[in-house]
Order: C-alpha cells, then structure tokens, then sequence
C-alpha cells in the first residue's frame, strides 16, 4: 500500500492542492498529522477537500486545538496571524472537533502510531531529527510512528520502529521545500516530495492581512530569499 504523509498546511491551499493533484491515483491512503490553522488563509476550502478524502487517517495539531479551544486572544492573532478569525461552517467545525489527538492503528498489517508532537506531549511536543527519544515507549508498540509539529522533515530508525515526519507541506522551515512523503509498507521505501508555489503571492497576501503583525514578519524573513 502506497500511503501520502503529509502535515502542518497552516492555511496553504495552493501547496494542499498541488500535493493532492500529483498523488491522486498514485496512493491508497492518507495519512495528516495536524495543524490546519495558523499563519496563511484557505482553512475553510481545506477542510472541505480533507473531509472529501475517502481513506484518509487524521489527528490535531496545536494549532488546531488553539482555534477549538477558542483561545483566540490578540497575542495569539499577533503570532500566528488572522487565520484564527476565519468563518467556517457548522460542518467543517464537526469535522476539526471530530480530530483526535493521536491515533494508534493498524494499516496493512503495520502499526502506526499518529501524533502531531509526541508520545509525551500529543500536540506540543517537538521531536527534531536529532533529538532523544526514550526507546522504551517504542519497543514493540510501532512499526511507523508519524509526527509532525517541527515543519523538518524526519527518516529515523530506532529498533524496529521507523519514525516519519513529512515536513511542513505550507510553512517549511528545514530549507527543503513544501513537502510531503510517500509511504510505501509493502518495500518500506519512503520518498520525500516537494511542491512549486507562487511565495510572492502567499507573502503578498500575509502583507496585505498581517502586514502589521509579528506574523508577517517573520514570514517575510523566513521566504525573503524566494523574492
């Protein structure tokens, strides 16, 4: 089975949409490891497609979480920009509070555990590929532990447990692009991809929202050498 991992859109449909167009009828599954919300726009439209996927396996980011628990406060709109105050339907709401935290399942005969952060801390926690994990969580518990949360891309095996993270596919922060990965559980092998969007337009359109705000800032600082 070919699964596409993908995490962390923070509002970017143009990259959403570009991943979905290249995998559709290449993949079997989909596997989400949170954070809808939070720096770019399009949360609404990306709900909508999310929720249109047929086998798609998804949990909560932090992100998420902040919008749900309605901590919506001027420093958090500062950081993270106006995404927070975006309108969406009674549906699409069901559908983010229908999220859990982490899931642990089997697919094809693998198990896998799904957290946006970690075993420790579900939504917040950051595992970077460098940093230590307590092994014995991970003994005989994982075949594939996805992650997400850190926006850098992750391929590390730890006895018998292969741990994923896609990288941010709307707000990367490792220098590798828009990206995702493509699973496959039958080989084993994991292929990371990436995807072509218009920053100027995405920066563009922060300046004109954000232009004010912590938010834009860095955004700016983080693409400045894509314009």
């Amino acid at each position: 089975m070919k699964i596409c991992v993908f995490s962390d859109i923070h509002g970017n449909i143009e990259a959403f949409d570009k991943m979905i167009s290249n995998e559709t009828g290449n993949v079997d599954a989909y596997i989400f490891a949170g954070d809808i919300w939070g720096y770019f726009y399009d949360q609404s439209e990306i709900i909508d497609r999310l929720s249109a996927i047929t086998n798609l396996y998804a949990v909560k980011g932090n992100h998420d979480e902040y919008y749900l628990g309605r901590e919506i406060t001027p420093e958090l709109i500062n950081k993270y920009g106006s995404s927070y105050l975006a309108d969406i339907t009674d549906k699409q709401l069901g559908f983010i509070k229908g999220l859990t935290d982490h899931l642990e399942i089997m697919i094809d005969s693998k198990r896998f555990g799904i957290y946006h952060g970690g075993n420790v801390d579900f939504l917040e926690q950051r595992i970077y590929p460098d940093t230590e994990i307590d092994e014995t969580f991970l003994i005989g518990k994982y075949d594939y532990l996805i992650l997400g949360h850190t926006h850098y891309r992750m391929c590390r095996r730890i006895k018998d447990t292969m741990i994923i993270n896609p990288g941010s596919l709307g707000q990367p922060r490792d220098g590798h692009g828009f990206s995702y990965c493509i699973l496959d559980t039958e080989t084993g092998r994991i292929d990371f991809e990436s995807v072509d969007i218009d920053i100027d337009k995405l920066l563009s359109l922060s300046e004109r929202i954000d232009g004010e705000k912590d938010v834009y800032k860095y955004l700016k600082g983080k693409y400045k050498e894509t314009k």
